[in-house]
């Protein structure tokens, strides 16, 4: 018996949610995965460094890092996934709505989803993004500006499968696609019980990280560009250099001896700089009456773990 299947909807970008049990996916991650959670449905996005609200991860990234990916153990090569059929509905939670059959025909024969090659990917020395959605939320900033600050949970880690085997149950497999990516793939392999699907990197689980975020505001000043005065905060301090077409660069610089170049960033925009250990800061230039000079804000941001 031949079925068109096509397995759709792994591309979702936004509104991912944490699993709380139930679905196959769920169970797999919390057996296998301690301290992860299966994300529903799974996604081709890492979800790094956005925040959970009410237990889904959030559209905008708002915390910046570096990203390494490492094959953490081997028994995670791979898992497996069984489901009734491509329409049932732990499959639709676990996997996406979108699943169609040449005809309309519904599908009956119970398949097994394996997830092969599993990879972390990680986000290290977490900061703020001060040029994210987040810093532009008046609601979250006056909490995070606070003196106890804001308490956040984000995505710091998250599983992904380079490999997806679909196992159908049935005696032929033909024409079945999986659309990651925006984009309709056709399998790697076919044999007449299986289709693989490889260089999928299909995320489907994630693990949060509990941090408090406060930020601290430095007086505006105003600099001419080209001198060598300083507008500071803390320990650091930002230098204005040129200013032309509605562009700036400048340096950020520490006495730590770190130092950040900015280079044709807009004027009334947000520019970020990471300078390691949980601390970035916001630079923003604006033009001002006064002839040859610009206003300075300067916004330290501060990331600690809780737990």
């Amino acid at each position: 018996m031949t079925n068109l299947y096509r397995l759709a909807a792994l591309g979702l970008l936004t509104g991912m949610s944490i699993g709380c049990g139930g679905s196959p996916l769920n169970d797999m991650v919390a057996g296998q995965f301690p301290g992860y959670q299966a994300r529903q449905p799974a996604s081709t996005d890492s979800g790094l460094g956005r925040r959970l609200v009410g237990g889904v991860t959030g559209a905008n990234r708002c915390f910046l890092g570096t990203e390494t990916s490492v094959h953490e153990d081997a028994s995670w090569t791979s898992g497996s996934l069984d489901y009734d059929s491509l329409r049932a509905g732990d499959f639709t939670a676990d996997f996406g709505t979108l699943l169609k059959t040449q005809g309309g025909r519904r599908v009956q024969a119970k398949v097994r989803l394996r997830l092969e090659q599993m990879i972390k990917t990680e986000l290290e020395d977490v900061a703020f993004d001060p040029a994210s959605a987040c810093a532009a939320d008046d609601a979250l900033r006056a909490e995070y500006s606070s003196r106890a600050g804001r308490r956040e949970r984000i995505v710091t880690k998250a599983l992904r499968a380079a490999q997806v085997r679909l196992e159908e149950g049935v005696d032929e497999s033909a024409a079945v696609s999986l659309e990651v990516r925006k984009r309709s793939l056709g399998p790697t392999k076919k044999t007449q019980s299986a289709v693989l699907w490889e260089g999928v990197d299909l995320y489907f689980a994630e693990f949060a990280q509990a941090v408090r975020v406060t930020m601290r505001t430095g007086p505006q000043c105003e600099l001419a560009h080209g001198a060598s005065k300083t507008c500071d905060l803390g320990p650091c301090g930002v230098r204005l250099e040129v200013v032309e077409e509605g562009t700036w660069d400048g340096v950020l610089s520490c006495q730590s001896g770190e130092r950040h170049r900015f280079e044709k960033h807009p004027l009334g925009d947000w520019a970020a700089a990471s300078m390691g250990g949980g601390v970035s800061y916001g630079v923003r230039i604006t033009d001002i009456e006064a002839p040859g000079k610009k206003r300075v804000e300067l916004v330290k941001w501060i990331v600690v773990a809780t737990e």
